[in-house]
């Protein structure tokens, strides 16, 4: 029982970290492409 919970938390932490990864992404994109519009 304790080993599924420890697994479980991993992946719990895992699919946060992957989130968090996923909208750093997007937020990047989102300010250079902001960036590139006033430029321009």
């Amino acid at each position: 029982m304790f080993l599924i919970w420890n697994d479980y938390k991993n992946i719990d932490s895992y699919q946060a970290q992957v989130w968090q990864n996923r909208l750093d992404t997007l937020d990047r994109l989102l300010s250079y492409g902001v960036r590139k519009h006033l430029n321009n």
